[in-house]
Parts: structure tokens; sequence; C-alpha cells
């Protein structure tokens, strides 16, 4: 389960299916609320998952990216972060300098 950034495609694995989507019409990437199993079937404010749109305005909920709320957000950037253009390789690198500056947690001596 989880999502896999390479550099042609994302590929999401839940328990259930698999989703792929090209690169090249992914358009953004948010979190959404979660809401299934692990929350008794009610959206819940503290467990999200990742969501991405594509060009044509297209809507999936990426169900294996279940996360905290700061985990999450730390996810939505390092995929928007791909989706702009960075190497699959290197999305969590950037991902994590936009996430602390976003935080304030910039000079805290965290490594990618």
């Amino acid at each position: 389960m989880g999502v896999w950034l390479y550099d042609e495609q994302v590929l999401a694995r839940t328990w259930f299916r698999t989703v792929r989507i090209p690169r090249s019409v992914l358009d953004s990437c948010s979190t959404g609320p979660y809401w299934g199993g692990f929350s008794g079937g009610f959206q819940t404010s503290w467990l999200r998952e990742l969501e991405v749109s594509t060009a044509d305005g297209a809507v999936y909920e990426l169900g294996g990216t279940i996360a905290f709320r700061s985990l999450s957000e730390l996810q939505a950037c390092q995929v928007s972060a791909y989706i702009q253009g960075a190497p699959s390789a290197e999305a969590l690198s950037v991902a994590r300098a936009r996430f602390d500056d976003r935080e304030g947690k910039t000079g805290s001596g965290r490594h990618a």
C-alpha cells in the first residue's frame, strides 16, 4: 500500500485497487479528510489522505496514504514538488524544505 512516484507516472496502491496516473496530466495535490474503516466510517479531522487533481478536473482520493495531518501535509508537499517537475528521486528533499519553510522550521537541523 502507498504511493510511488516514477518518472512518468504516479502509482497508488490500496488493499483493493491500483491507480496509475500519468505525470503529464497531474495538476495539483492536497490532503482531504479520511473516512473509512479506521475511523468507524466517520470523517475525521486528525486522519488525512492525499487527493490528486488532473488538468481535466478529475480528483483521485489515494486511500493508501492515510496519515496524521502533519505527515499527510508533508506527503502532499512531496507530490506537489513532483508534479511541478522535481525529479522523483529529489521530490522529498524539495518537499521537506518547503514544508519546513511553511512551518517556520528553517535551520532546525533536520535532514531530508
